[in-house]
């Protein structure tokens, strides 16, 4: 497939860049890890990426960029004041990097006014590139993807993390869903990734999110033909000068989305 869109030419030139830098720091011996203020780690491989990035999108726009590890001096942007916008994660899962799991990936979306026009998720360890535009469809690998068919929550595959399936109100959130657990470290990125490509069925999370994590996975699972929200069942605008301020996510197909916040919300879950 050709791609014309200018900013997803653009996404896909830096993420496929990052990929193999980082692909070549990770076999350095030491990856210089450091921890920040929340105690989430950041490696040298992050702060390569993230030039990179940067650095190709400056080769053809002077937007707005909002990135994960821009130093405290810059903020959470980088450059003018500007309604087009760039929303990066050089690496999303970033301890999954460092333990030698394949599950991390590079996150990249152009918005406007607050909306994801163009977005790419790469997987290098996994050889995977999922991108989409707004109108013409998500891919994997230049191959179209759709959300899942699946028509109930009781054939539907819930995705968590271990560490989300360990919690009692997880727990207990299966328990009221009657959804079948799939249980994987990934990054937020490739957790939107697999919703988009209907290798499970439902994501949802009650912890506050940030938008680098989601706004490339938000524009693919729109574009496979799914839904993402909040748990108010809100769309996410991207125009928040607080990247953490979206409380909570569900995404699937437009059947279970609607019938997991409506029996969450019936039983006081949500």
């Amino acid at each position: 497939m050709t791609v014309m869109n200018p900013f997803l030419n653009v996404a896909r030139e830096a993420a496929l860049s990052a990929g193999k830098l980082i692909t070549e720091i990770r076999n350095r011996p030491d990856l210089r890890i450091r921890f920040k203020e929340d105690n989430s780690p950041v490696t040298q491989a992050d702060l390569a990426a993230q030039e990179v990035i940067i650095s190709t999108i400056r080769r053809y726009f002077n937007h707005q960029i909002r990135s994960e590890e821009l130093p405290p001096t810059e903020g959470i942007f980088l450059g003018k004041d500007s309604p087009e916008t760039w929303i990066i994660d050089p690496i999303d899962g970033t301890e999954e990097f460092i333990s030698g799991g394949k599950y991390f990936s590079i996150s990249i979306a152009y918005t406007h006014h607050g909306e994801v026009l163009a977005g790419v998720i790469y997987a290098p360890a996994l050889e995977q590139l999922y991108y989409a535009t707004r109108g013409d469809g998500a891919f994997l690998n230049d191959r179209r993807i759709q959300v899942s068919s699946k028509q109930t929550l009781k054939e539907a595959r819930q995705l968590l993390t271990p560490e989300q399936f360990q919690k009692k109100i997880y727990q207990k959130i299966l328990q009221v869903l009657e959804t079948k657990a799939v249980l994987l470290k990934a990054s937020l990125s490739l957790k939107a990734a697999l919703i988009a490509s209907g290798e499970v069925d439902i994501y949802l999370k009650q912890e506050p999110t940030s938008e680098w994590d989601i706004a490339a996975g938000d524009l693919l699972i729109r574009e496979a033909g799914g839904v993402l929200t909040d748990l108010a069942g809100l769309p996410i605008l991207y125009t928040d000068k607080n990247p953490d301020h979206i409380l909570g996510l569900c995404a699937g197909n437009k059947i279970l989305h609607p019938a997991t916040l409506k029996t969450l919300r019936t039983q006081g879950l949500i």
